[in-house]
């Protein structure tokens, strides 16, 4: 296990009335909160691990092997407990799988691309269901996440994100209002009970980015769902299950630039292109966890130097820029943000899951392929001026 202590202490001006524009002034917030990395889960397993949800009563992990198909779960001392795998038997193409997510302590569910299944954690197979609405994608295949459960009344609801499938084009004004990014869908019934679309005051109405995909954390204790933007320093919250908007929460720091909006037009090609450049310049959220307590976990990348700019994806890729975008962590409640903007320390390099402050999983610094999977457990302690 990991056993050294890297603490982080970093300053940045937050206030929960400040404005959506980057450029406006901050006042500097009292309470400052550092990040202290206290041990490691670190799995013995060949494979691409993807970590993608958390079991609090028995403190496990589900992961997922996304080439070798295997479904690993493991507790906090780094033992896989139970692992099984049904790629090529029929059962389920574990090349099409969008998410997967515990169902209560003893289950867990696989979400396909039309289908979900649901097994016992020890991988016995209990059943499956079509997905009504074959738009109804919980994620591109690119953005592994655990699919979202809402279980009003003890009756399975599943709460997903929309595919842009069938919808047109982001590179269309008309997109906004197309896609419901979230809906409330019944399995017992095959029922869509509603969904929702960008709001009215979003940057997203107006100009085209280049990165749409938003993050989804979803709030049991008040039966609550917030909805990130990847390129919005503004959090939208929806109560359930009818996903009125109640609220929307100001993030602004002085870290997180938003990129510059594009104007919609014919030229698409040069759309794309302008838009990845100030993709690049500008900040990005990528993951987004409820802590409890009315508390949100955000995690954004910050923008490259003007120096580093490509103009495609592929370079970008290749030339491992991604490395280079410092990592942060924002704190926020329905006041805006509750601390200071906190750096992400070495060796890491991104946030898997959230629970409490005393539970965040942080990804690995350039992880090799090796046998052994890493991830860090750190919390958050307030700092006393």
């Amino acid at each position: 296990m990991f056993n050294q202590t890297i603490t982080a202490v970093l300053i940045c001006a937050v206030c929960a009335s400040c404005q959506q524009s980057p450029k406006d002034e901050y006042a500097t917030p009292e309470r400052v909160y550092t990040i202290e990395i206290y041990d490691s889960l670190q799995l013995q397993h060949s494979g691409m691990l993807l970590l993608s949800d958390y079991e609090d009563t028995k403190q496990m992990y589900l992961l997922y092997d996304y080439f070798g198909g295997d479904i690993i779960i493991a507790n906090s001392k780094s033992e896989i407990i139970h692992q099984f795998n049904y790629k090529g038997d029929g059962k389920i193409g574990y090349n099409e799988i969008r998410g997967l997510s515990f169902l209560g302590a003893n289950k867990i569910i696989a979400y396909g691309a039309y289908r979900y299944y649901i097994y016992e954690i020890n991988g016995n197979f209990v059943a499956s269901e079509d997905i009504f609405d074959k738009k109804l994608l919980v994620n591109p295949l690119y953005d592994f996440k655990a699919p979202h459960f809402y279980a009003p009344d003890s009756t399975l609801w599943l709460l997903v994100r929309g595919s842009t499938e069938d919808y047109g084009s982001p590179l269309h004004a008309s997109f906004a209002n197309a896609v419901n990014w979230i809906s409330i869908y019944q399995p017992a019934t095959q029922k869509i009970q509603t969904g929702v679309t960008i709001p009215s005051g979003s940057i997203y109405q107006k100009y085209y980015y280049y990165h749409v995909i938003p993050q989804i954390a979803l709030n049991k204790e008040d039966g609550q769902v917030a909805i990130l933007y990847p390129a919005e320093a503004r959090a939208y919250v929806y109560n359930l299950p009818a996903l009125d908007l109640i609220q929307s929460v100001t993030l602004s720091s002085e870290y997180f630039i938003q990129p510059k909006g594009l104007p919609f037009s014919n030229d698409e090609d040069r759309m794309r292109i302008n838009a990845f450049q100030e993709a690049q310049r500008a900040a990005r959220y990528t993951a987004l966890q409820y802590l409890g307590n009315g508390m949100f976990m955000a995690y954004y990348r910050a923008g490259l130097p003007e120096e580093r700019i490509v103009k495609d994806e592929k370079t970008y890729v290749e030339t491992g820029l991604e490395t280079y975008r410092n990592g942060y962590i924002q704190i926020f409640n329905e006041k805006g943000l509750y601390c200071q903007d906190i750096k992400l320390p070495a060796p890491t390099s991104g946030l898997h899951i959230a629970t409490s402050m005393e539970h965040v999983v942080l990804a690995a610094e350039t992880p090799e392929e090796t046998a052994i999977s890493k991830y860090y457990l750190a919390r958050l302690t307030p700092v006393n001026n």
